[in-house]
């Protein structure tokens, strides 16, 4: 009992305090470091040598010998650097494990805190590649076993986290810049400035932009859910032969480009006159929502209880007041999440809003960014596209913090059967 504690103190906090074996430990990462510089100096000097020497070698056969002879003492002079360095690292980590480990780590860490402050001071060069580097050798070389595995995932939870949030958070710090302060690389704001804001309604019609874009996604949304929900209740709760082959021909719908049905879509606008119009966008834009709203919906609907609708067919209710009394309010997630999504789609299409708008007071949000303009025809106002942006993203992120419990259950529904 007291060995398996001594075990457990040992590995909770670390080996006995020994300074003689700590300072050799010390000593041979320190060797392990040189060993490793050698090897960067001395390759890329090996392969010059290389390169030279076989070049100044005629193309006869007797060139052709001694290339062949060289070749493999060349190549063996470019992996011994390394390879002595490996090994020396490992022999570092085999004679002194646990404080071996411990040093690597107190460096990698220091290393990760001065890449990370020259960069923030606005460094040049690989000080962005050091600190992430350091900071994930940082995470393996972590001593305590048991903790480095909490250490590693909450480290890739945080790096998803700002790899996803950086860029709006750095459109937002450029939004609050004016002048030259635009080209300024700053990662924390240095100047607070509304003038992009105001500029951006103040010059062109984007208020009339964003009203068209809401309107054109709010429609795109009403029209996709109605008509998936009824088509979900005949592909979900009523047999009949082809089913399976309809339910699969909706969803390769979704798999063609938009380029591909690109000008069939405007030579019939065109014949019906709906060039230039939201709802030719509408209309458009329903080829890539209606196939996911019709096939999530009808995996949701598939996974209602039977029993349901057999008491509301027993009570002698149609199968229009089984769609809207009975399952309508079991669809909620499903629905929020579907529209929601078909939203976010219709909200930030752009392609076919290129193509079959031209007229400035019909384009959407996309467009009205794409088409803001500078003083002059050489500028390009990155603070006003980076206000936009901001404006146009807040809204949909506001949305998915209101709606994501039923985001989430509305995705994971018809995942679980029981």
């Amino acid at each position: 009992m007291a060995t398996e504690t001594a075990t457990y103190e040992e590995d909770a906090f670390g080996p006995p305090l020994n300074p003689a074996r700590w300072l050799m430990a010390a000593v041979w990462i320190l060797v392990s470091a040189a060993a490793i510089y050698l090897a960067i100096r001395l390759v890329p000097e090996f392969s010059a040598l290389m390169e030279s020497t076989t070049r100044s070698i005629s193309a006869t056969m007797l060139g052709l010998l001694v290339r062949l002879v060289l070749l493999p003492v060349f190549l063996a002079l470019i992996v011994a650097p390394v390879a002595i360095a490996g090994y020396v690292v490992y022999l570092t980590l085999a004679r002194y494990t646990p404080e071996a480990w411990w040093l690597l780590f107190v460096l990698f860490v220091a290393a990760a805190i001065a890449g990370g402050y020259s960069w923030a001071n606005g460094a040049p060069g690989a000080y962005p590649l050091m600190t992430v580097l350091c900071a994930i050798f940082a995470v393996v070389t972590f001593p305590l076993e048991r903790l480095r595995k909490k250490l590693a995932f909450y480290t890739l939870i945080v790096a998803i986290i700002l790899f996803s949030v950086f860029p709006f958070y750095y459109a937002i710090i450029t939004s609050l810049k004016t002048g030259t302060g635009l080209f300024t690389i700053d990662y924390w704001p240095t100047q607070v400035s509304t003038e992009n804001y105001t500029g951006v309604f103040e010059t062109g019609s984007f208020g009339r932009n964003i009203l068209n874009s809401l309107f054109v996604a709010s429609v795109v949304v009403i029209i996709s859910l109605f008509l998936a929900i009824t088509a979900a209740y005949a592909l979900g709760r009523i047999r009949f032969r082809g089913r399976t082959t309809l339910l699969l021909t909706i969803l390769s719908v979704s798999m063609f480009p938009q380029v591909a049905v690109l000008a069939g879509l405007f030579q019939v606008f065109r014949e019906f006159g709906l060039s230039n119009s939201l709802w030719s966008l509408i209309f458009s834009y329903m080829i890539f929502t209606l196939p996911f709203t019709v096939w999530v919906l009808t995996t949701f609907m598939r996974d209602l209880p039977i029993e349901l609708e057999e008491a509301a067919l027993t009570d002698g209710a149609s199968s229009w007041t089984i769609i809207w009394r009975v399952f309508l309010p079991l669809m909620w997630p499903a629905m929020v999440t579907t529209g929601l999504l078909a939203f976010i789609a219709a909200w930030n299409e752009f392609l076919f809003a290129l193509t079959f708008i031209s007229n400035d007071q019909q384009r959407t949000v996309p467009l009205a960014i794409a088409f803001l303009s500078g003083a002059s025809d050489q500028e390009i106002p990155w603070g006003k596209i980076m206000a936009a942006s901001v404006i146009v993203t807040v809204p949909l992120i506001v949305l998915v913090l209101i709606f994501q419990r039923k985001i989430v259950s509305g995705l994971t529904a018809g995942a679980v059967k029981g």
